[in-house]
């Protein structure tokens, strides 16, 4: 269960080895063995003594801006034994296994995406035949990425996929939603808008996954390590975009967002309201507990991002073994 707190002036503090969550005067209880982050949405207060048991029982408490991105972090200080994970690291960010992790993990990615367009093709019989040639282009591109052999053609090769992708999203939900392609800031459709607050809960998914395993966040492979910026985490984030991605065009494809989900602001462009930002809150967290094959198991989307984490740890163990 993942505690989500978007109401303001909730108060979590410990009773009898649980949390204790109140708000005027409905109270609630959780057990911390039950949850597996805490999410607050909305200014709240939270005491030591919740922080503490949050951090016993290595529940990270993630603390979000208006545009759902974490801005704060309190987590265990006992997430495994962390100083030769990150050692390996920084010699693994800059090595040709990198290089390859990265293509995998990019592979995924825009597999991922393909399902998406084909999704859409099924759907949008009126742009179906430019939908597959979409795909066609794609798969083609797909093809040259074992010959690619430096982060930067890398960095090229995913851009010029990604246009191809977003053009397709465009053209599909027309119908829906004014799309001229992907905005990351300021973003003037509801579409980059619900997009940008998923994705911003989405990195705090992978951050946290990151940090429990004993990764360093902030030391990318791909992406460039920046001040403040997890570097890492948006590389880990790639093959679960498309998952957001089709979760959010099915809300504009069923007509769920509508335009009492955002309003537009002169500074910030379009911005969710407090209902648009619930209701991605709702679908986000249940997509996570969805079940897909992974080794042929069908396990939690969550534990997928878990997955990954653990597989870049035992590389790294076995990286840095090779090394010495």
């Amino acid at each position: 269960m993942h505690l989500l707190i978007d109401n303001y002036g909730v108060k979590i503090e410990v009773e009898d080895e649980k949390f204790k969550i109140t708000l005027e005067e409905t109270t609630r209880y959780a057990s911390a063995l039950k949850i597996k982050s805490i999410n607050l949405l909305s200014p709240c207060s939270i005491t030591s003594p919740a922080l503490i048991l949050a951090a016993q029982h290595q529940i990270p408490v993630l603390i979000y801006n208006s545009i759902g991105k974490v801005e704060a972090w309190v987590w265990s200080a006992y997430y495994g034994n962390i100083s030769e994970i990150r050692k390996a690291q920084v010699y693994f960010s800059d090595s040709m296994e990198g290089l390859d992790w990265i293509k995998n993990l990019l592979e995924m990615k825009v597999t991922n995406q393909l399902q998406n367009i084909n999704y859409l093709a099924d759907r949008v019989t009126k742009h179906k035949e430019q939908l597959i040639e979409n795909t066609e282009l794609i798969k083609k591109e797909l093809n040259k990425l074992d010959v690619i052999g430096n982060f930067a053609q890398l960095r090229g090769w995913e851009g010029n996929l990604s246009k191809t992708y977003w053009s397709s999203i465009s053209l599909a939900l027309e119908k829906h939603v004014e799309m001229d392609g992907r905005e990351q800031r300021q973003p003037d459709d509801p579409l980059n808008a619900s997009l940008n607050y998923a994705y911003g809960i989405l990195y705090g998914i992978v951050e946290s996954s990151l940090l429990m395993t004993g990764l360093d966040p902030y030391m990318g492979i791909m992406h460039i390590n920046r001040y403040q910026r997890p570097a890492l985490a948006f590389d880990h984030i790639e093959p679960f975009r498309p998952w957001i991605d089709k979760m959010i065009m099915e809300l504009f494809i069923k007509n769920v967002i509508t335009p009492e989900c955002y309003n537009e602001t002169k500074t910030d462009g379009i911005l969710l309201t407090k209902y648009g930002r619930r209701l991605i809150i709702d679908n986000f967290f249940a997509l996570m507990d969805e079940r897909a094959y992974l080794g042929g198991k069908r396990i939690k989307k969550v534990d997928h991002i878990h997955y990954q984490s653990g597989q870049l740890v035992t590389l790294l163990k076995k990286f840095n073994k090779e090394k010495k």
